[in-house]
């Protein structure tokens, strides 16, 4: 093998990395989507779980749960209308590795709002206790 057939195979697997970091990073971002708009406590299974239990049983009654979680998956639906065709196009290895990135997106998103919570509750702490201690000492 020369030099410059390994410079192609380099850049055959840069190019392969590259495109999979994006798809990663485009797998995340929905999933940030997911738990913004979808559902901000319900996992991506839960609302596939509870469609499935819905098609497989023909049962006119569900519990106020099973609604939310029916609505979550409807609006999962409308948001992500790629999810549904690529979901059952891909192989099962395929299909639980975009979970898992939808997941990590969502567990991110969750993460990033309950940091900036803590930062405006410290804020709001810090303003009401300096407010006390000046009402005491006037």
């Amino acid at each position: 093998m020369d030099f410059a057939e390994l410079e192609g195979k380099l850049e055959t697997l840069e190019s392969g990395h590259a495109a999979k970091e994006r798809q990663t990073n485009y797998y995340l971002a929905q999933g940030r989507g997911i738990r913004r708009v979808v559902a901000l406590f319900d996992s991506i299974e839960d609302l596939v779980t509870e469609n499935d239990r819905r098609y497989d049983d023909n049962e006119d009654t569900a519990t106020i749960d099973q609604e939310r979680l029916q609505i979550g998956y409807d609006i999962l639906m409308r948001t992500l209308p790629w999810l549904l065709k690529m979901s059952s196009d891909m192989e099962h290895d395929d299909y639980m590795r975009m979970l898992k990135m939808l997941r990590q997106g969502a567990d991110g998103a969750r993460g990033d709002d309950t940091s900036k919570r803590m930062g405006q509750l410290e804020k709001l702490i810090e303003l009401v206790l300096h407010s006390l201690f000046l009402l005491r000492i006037c």
